[in-house]
């Protein structure tokens, strides 16, 4: 009995007192059942962080296009050449802009034929008036196309924008659009 005791020993099974082969049998069952279990619920963590994950990445890839639109509109609006000419774009009688010319304020009025005049590709300016109002659309459309151009790439979402765009055409009769 003794040599059977010490084989049964030797081949892996637990030496508890009293026990036998069928004990080391029921201790493999149980670390069986923990190591399955530990696989769930590791399974089951994983699936809550990738299901937790992607929801809160895209909420925040969402509150990150809203701030970057926010951001080109804010450095439009703080651009002064570039708001004279949404102005321009709107309020064409009686608004005088002012430009700088060797150090002084120039302040002067434009018309809605001298803007379109002015915008025509094929004419240069001719005075420092037309220049200044040159620049504003530069730099104006500068602005435009940065925005455009990123919600085109869905950097920023067009929802985002639309304002701008609403309130910068709104006083712009159409037949000038076309």
């Amino acid at each position: 009995a003794n040599g059977e005791g010490r084989a049964a020993t030797s081949a892996g099974a637990a030496a508890i007192p009293g026990g036998g082969p069928s004990m080391s049998i029921a201790l493999k069952d149980v670390y069986d059942g923990l190591q399955a279990l530990s696989w769930v619920a590791a399974a089951s963590a994983a699936w809550f962080g990738i299901y937790r994950y992607f929801p809160e990445a895209r909420e925040k890839r969402l509150w990150e296009k809203t701030r970057l639109a926010k951001q080109m509109i804010d450095d439009l609006a703080a651009n002064p050449k570039a708001i004279a000419a949404s102005y321009m774009l709107g309020a064409w009688s009686g608004r005088r802009y002012e430009r700088e010319e060797n150090g002084a304020r120039v302040s002067f009025t434009v018309t809605e034929k001298q803007v379109v005049a002015v915008l025509e590709p094929w004419r240069a300016a001719r005075s420092a008036n037309e220049q200044y109002v040159r620049e504003c659309f530069d730099e104006f459309f500068y602005h435009l196309d940065l925005c455009v151009s990123a919600a085109d790439r869905q950097i920023i979402d067009w929802e985002d924008i639309k304002p701008l765009f609403v309130a910068l055409f709104a006083g712009v009769q159409r037949p000038m659009l076309a």
